[in-house]
């Protein structure tokens, strides 16, 4: 196992833990196929809110991973996310509404 996939897992594990805290279901995708992780909760009216996430320590989310995250998103209606770290904090980004997630 390389020092980069076991940067990058641990990564993943740090945006899981923040989103469990947070009280959603996470599932990670074995080789992050066809995206890194599935986020599942219930918002205030009951409804299920589904998160697709793709998790990037490098901050860059090539344009290719983007539109197949997005691509994804508008055909399962989940909110296609891009994680990345910004120090100690780890940012969720909205692709399709452009604005940081909670």
């Amino acid at each position: 196992m390389s020092k980069k996939y076991r940067k990058g897992r641990s990564f993943e594990y740090k945006v899981r833990d923040k989103l469990i805290k947070a009280g959603f279901k996470v599932f990670r995708c074995a080789g992050s196929k066809p995206i890194d992780l599935v986020a599942v909760s219930k918002n205030s009216n009951g409804q299920p809110t589904v998160l697709l996430i793709e998790c990037k320590k490098s901050c860059v989310l090539p344009e290719t991973d983007r539109r197949k995250l997005i691509y994804l998103a508008k055909e399962t209606g989940g909110i296609p996310i891009f994680a990345y770290p910004n120090g100690k904090s780890i940012i969720l980004y909205d692709l399709i509404n452009n604005k940081y997630w909670r």
